[in-house]
């Protein structure tokens, strides 16, 4: 916290931030955050795509598949926008979608 509000526009510390809270399930905060990586940044692929898993985690399936189209579009090689499963699409649960394909 203290390396964000030091430095409000450090990319990093927003983005890292923004990690801790998706994995806390804290998917609104998360969001803000990787938004505000996005409007500082706005060719950040990862941003996006971990604003998306946030987004299918909370069922904002629309909010979603832009935020994983939009990283595709940014780095066609990502292979995390690539590895995005279809079942996750729309069912709220990245993180078990995922699991199934493997």
């Amino acid at each position: 916290k203290r390396q964000v509000h030091g430095d409000p526009r450090n990319v990093h510390a927003l983005h890292n931030r923004g990690i801790c809270y998706e994995r806390l399930a804290l998917f609104r905060n998360a969001i803000e955050d990787f938004t505000l990586v996005i409007r500082i940044n706005p060719q950040n692929a990862n941003a996006f795509f971990n604003r998306g898993c946030c987004y299918d985690s909370i069922g904002e399936l629309d909010l979603a598949i832009a935020d994983y189209s939009t990283a595709l579009e940014i780095d066609s090689k990502s292979g995390q926008a690539k590895g995005v499963p279809p079942p996750a699409r729309g069912t709220g649960d990245f993180k078990k979608s995922a699991k199934k394909l493997n």
